[in-house]
């Protein structure tokens, strides 16, 4: 029997859901690099996250895309009121 209640504390230098984001210039997207985007999903076994606009965003519910860390230029979290900021390692 697997007990699933205890599962390992994610990796804090890895994106993850609720991080906003921001893509290299020139991502295959078109997405303007100072465009904040927020991790909706992550799938760790292959390294790729999805990710949305933000809600307040006039796009938030047309477009979404799976991205690489090496997508990623900047991840932002905030968490009791204190903000990291960091390059993702691919």
């Amino acid at each position: 029997m697997v007990n699933d209640l205890f599962a390992p504390a994610p990796d804090p230098d890895r994106p993850q859901p609720y991080d906003t984001v921001y893509l290299h210039a020139g991502n295959r997207f078109g997405v303007d690099p100072q465009t904040p985007l927020v991790i909706a999903d992550d799938h760790p076994d292959q390294d790729l996250y999805e990710l949305t606009h933000q809600d307040h965003h006039p796009a938030y519910w047309d477009w979404a895309a799976i991205v690489e860390a090496s997508d990623i230029a900047t991840v932002v979290r905030i968490t009791d009121g204190a903000a990291r900021r960091w390059s993702p390692t691919p």
